[in-house]
């Protein structure tokens, strides 16, 4: 969005996928957009992309956020969570003790304790 204009982003600005289930800009200004195939990182000149490969526990992304100290949290449709500190994941998964591993919210609380829903 240019002020007046809104601007598509889809698979012909090199998204790897149209179905996009989450968004999130963090704190430099990087647009993180989930969807069915992983992430497609955005900064306005050029699209990067983390999937599977670079370590996500599932391609499907269903919340993204990141946390007061610049960790960013990613929730699956089927693979738990991960958080993701610009380099590494940490993946947790029901045999990190996750009761469910389609994520639909991560809240960080006063605390700094971070809860998730899901099922």
């Amino acid at each position: 969005f240019d002020g007046n204009t809104f601007n598509a982003l889809t698979t012909n600005e090199n998204l790897l996928s149209n179905t996009v289930f989450c968004l999130n800009v963090d704190h430099e200004g990087l647009l993180w957009v989930g969807h069915e195939k992983g992430i497609s990182l955005i900064d306005g000149s050029e699209c990067k992309h983390l999937t599977v490969t670079a370590g996500l526990p599932s391609a499907d992304i269903r919340v993204i956020r990141q946390d007061n100290y610049n960790q960013n949290w990613i929730g699956t449709g089927g693979g738990g969570f991960a958080e993701f500190n610009g380099k590494l994941f940490n993946n947790y998964t029901n045999r990190n003790g996750v009761q469910g591993e389609v994520v639909y919210k991560i809240i960080e609380d006063t605390n700094h304790e971070y809860w998730t829903e899901v099922s």
